[in-house]
């Protein structure tokens, strides 16, 4: 009964030890990756003004290319990406086509809902600054130099820049690496596939220019709607051990 005291201060002493020399652990992982996405955008005023001049819609279907890369530090997730619109055209009346193409550049923040050594997913926004321009372009053949010179030719070129808000959900899995010898036990290279998808809302009205000039009465784009891309990267996951 005596030693009662005694073993009891030795317990609190040992917890008080175990407490200040927990282990942390920091995870951190930066990733190359390489996307191609579809999106099905609204283009609704650009549709309305054509229509109303005569002219077919542009397709509400569009494909990207792109690459970027991703940091994961413990949960938050810190990214960039760059885009390109793949250029596609549609036929139009009088020997005429429109085409649309251009690029994106875009920062990106999330947070991980669940991190596990074979699967990460998390929720993620973008504000995307968006450099598009739309072309109508005269199909009118030519005879030699003189001809073209005195053609009447269409060739429209109008440039838009604005800024959409892009919020959706990445799903990857990781497929590890083997590490060679001289690797840190610490660190894990691995490749990672995954899906992104979610949908972008215009923030703002568009800039329009024509000939470097603001074009004033010009329809806006609306490059918004739903979206996704399917994408493959390298990374490395590193893991930071520290007693406290």
């Amino acid at each position: 009964m005596r030693n009662r005291p005694t073993i009891f201060l030795l317990f609190l002493l040992a917890s008080a030890s175990q407490a200040q020399d927990s282990l942390q652990t920091k995870r951190f992982a930066v990733v190359a990756e390489m996307s191609f996405g579809y999106s099905y955008n609204s283009f609704s005023s650009v549709n309305s003004f054509l229509a109303n001049n005569g002219f077919n819609p542009i397709s509400r279907s569009r494909f990207t290319a792109g690459v970027g890369s991703v940091s994961i530090f413990n949960r938050f997730v810190f990214g960039a990406g760059f885009e390109v619109l793949m250029p596609m055209s549609e036929p139009q009346p009088g020997n005429l086509k429109t085409s649309l193409h251009g690029f994106t550049i875009a920062p990106m923040f999330g947070y991980c809902i669940v991190q596990r050594k074979r699967t990460t997913i998390y929720p993620y926004v973008r504000i995307v600054d968006n450099n598009h321009s739309l072309k109508i372009i005269d199909g009118q053949a030519v005879v030699d130099a003189n001809s073209l010179i005195n053609a009447t030719n269409r060739n429209v070129s109008l440039d838009y820049q604005f800024f959409v808000l892009d919020v959706g959900m990445s799903i990857n899995r990781n497929i590890l690496a083997r590490n060679r010898d001289w690797d840190c036990p610490q660190s894990n290279r691995y490749w990672t596939i995954g899906l992104k998808a979610g949908y972008s809302f215009v923030t703002g009205s568009d800039e329009v220019k024509y000939n470097n000039q603001v074009l004033r009465g010009a329809p806006a784009l609306d490059y918004e709607g739903p979206y996704v891309r399917l994408f493959v990267g390298f990374g490395n996951w590193h893991r930071k051990l520290k007693w406290q």
